[in-house]
């Protein structure tokens, strides 16, 4: 059990530890931040899980109790009001806790809704207000990288104003790494490590300098210094890729189909309709349970007019996959501008059922409240379904986090910056495909987009990267696609400002 007793005395019972000399409705947990977050686990278990208020106020408190200076005291303290206005209806008991945020915790999020709860105006966050000013910085660094300082004293500022914060964390490692590895500063990298770990020890970037010094210690540095970069800020010119595909170790059906989808989305994507459709044509002959492919192609028919067509490839994706939600509204507006009630309601009363969390179908039910009725319940016409003007979930073409047994998604190592060509005279971006290796070398480059003479010169750049590579969950590397974003921009003139 992660919540474990501080005190000689305790006794464990159920998720709750009590020491014996403690009233009975004491919690004791430890003292160190290793188990704050477990301890919120246990909170919001009680919360909303069992429906406990009791246990889930008295977790509550000893949060406040115990960590008095985190920044995830907030937080805590919000809970105790909506345990009050939520499970109890007592708004009189809630209000104190409203009252406390506002008073001690001005800039904060959970301060924020406290005013709204009381009708009081909204105030900027802290972390609105960093965020604002990071935004600012990060548009001086990425016009002048090499004019550290420039924005270096920036960031700094930002991060001892904003301390705690998450920007103001981004600032300080940002900071940190600039002067590792732009000046060449290892002493005040350091300085800027050690404040991330002390005073932004709550954030993603203080958690990860504590791994970073771990992993100094353990000479794991390679491996840290992969997932620094992955969480860094905005990418600099040359640094933009897009995952497209894993490349097959063998020539398995799946894993092809699998990769000509990868392909085809970033088609689609790009707005070459005709590659994604022979993308897509591909990965289904290499596998035909492919509800992805499938669906995108009836996206694609329906867009060029083949609605009836589009309708088939949507229900046979549907029999390989009844959990995608976009299937059911399309089928939905398919046979509603068909004018096929019947097969109309069916598909929206499904829509009705797997999306009620949403606004617009909570107004469909308000407005027919027998829509979802039994044996009498009530049919719309298409007219009335028409005027319901329901927004399809907007479709993601490309993979994300999930998608892929991957740990780690392949990333730039060392841009090369290409030469500009002599006769040019344009701000031109090459899209190139690359294969990355396992060593992280670019094995074979290819050109989707561009004109000559920038492809040369771009193709030329793109063999003299170094790569992350791709990494399986088993820690196997793996070669990979990317699209690389290969930039151009027009010389300066000497002497003219940059």
């Amino acid at each position: 059990d992660s919540l474990y007793a501080d005190s000689l005395g305790a006794v464990q019972g159920p998720l709750l530890w009590q020491a014996a000399e403690a009233p009975a409705d004491t919690v004791v947990v430890a003292r160190s931040l290793d188990v704050l977050d477990d301890l919120f686990s246990a909170c919001e278990l009680y919360r909303d899980d069992i429906g406990q208020a009791d246990s889930a106020r008295a977790y509550y408190e000893e949060v406040i109790r115990r960590f008095p200076d985190s920044d995830q005291l907030p937080r805590a303290v919000y809970s105790l009001s909506w345990i009050e206005l939520q499970m109890r209806d007592d708004e009189e008991t809630a209000r104190p806790h409203l009252l406390r945020l506002i008073e001690e915790f001005p800039t904060s999020a959970h301060a924020n809704e406290a005013r709204r709860l009381l009708g009081q105006k909204l105030e900027a966050t802290a972390e609105e207000l960093a965020a604002r000013e990071f935004a600012r910085i990060e548009i001086l660094r990425l016009a002048q990288p090499e004019a550290t300082e420039a924005y270096l004293p920036l960031l700094d500022s930002l991060s001892h104003a904003f301390a705690g914060t998450p920007s103001g964390g981004q600032a300080a490692f940002l900071a940190a790494s600039t002067y590792e590895n732009v000046v060449g500063d290892t002493v005040a990298a350091e300085q800027r490590y050690q404040l991330l770990r002390e005073e932004f020890a709550e954030t993603r970037f203080g958690k990860l300098a504590q791994q970073r010094w771990e992993a100094r210690e353990e000479r794991l540095i390679d491996k840290l210094e992969r997932s620094l970069k992955a969480i860094g800020g905005q990418l600099g010119p040359g640094e933009q890729i897009e995952l497209l595909a894993l490349e097959p170790d063998t020539l398995d059906s799946v894993s092809l189909a699998r990769k000509y989808v990868g392909f085809a989305e970033r088609a689609q994507r790009r707005g070459d309709v005709a590659l994604a459709r022979d993308f897509y044509e591909r990965s289904i002959n290499q596998q035909v349970a492919n509800p992805r492919a499938l669906y995108q192609l009836g996206n694609i028919n329906w867009e060029e007019g083949y609605f009836n067509d589009a309708i088939e490839f949507y229900r046979q994706a549907l029999s390989f996959d009844k959990r995608n939600l976009n299937l059911y509204y399309r089928l939905w507006r398919a046979f509603t501008e068909q004018s096929v009630e019947d097969s109309a309601n069916y598909y929206l009363r499904e829509v009705a059922r797997r999306d009620r969390n949403s606004a617009q179908i909570r107004f469909l039910l308000e407005k027919y409240p027998d829509f979802q009725g039994g044996q009498d319940r009530e049919d719309l016409d298409v007219e009335a379904m028409i005027e319901l003007d329901l927004s399809i979930p907007p479709d993601e073409l490309g993979w994300k986090e999930g998608d892929l047994a991957l740990s780690d998604w392949p990333l730039v190592r060392q841009v090369v910056r290409p030469v500009y060509p002599a006769a040019a005279e344009d701000s031109v971006e090459v899209l190139l495909d690359v294969l990355i290796d396992r060593e992280g070398r670019p094995e074979q480059v290819e050109v989707f987009r561009g004109e000559p003479p920038f492809v040369e010169s771009a193709v030329d750049a793109a063999y003299g990267y170094s790569f992350y590579p791709a990494v399986r969950r088993n820690g196997e590397e793996i070669k990979s696609w990317v699209e690389l974003t290969v930039p151009f921009g027009l010389p300066q003139e000497e002497g003219e400002e940059p």
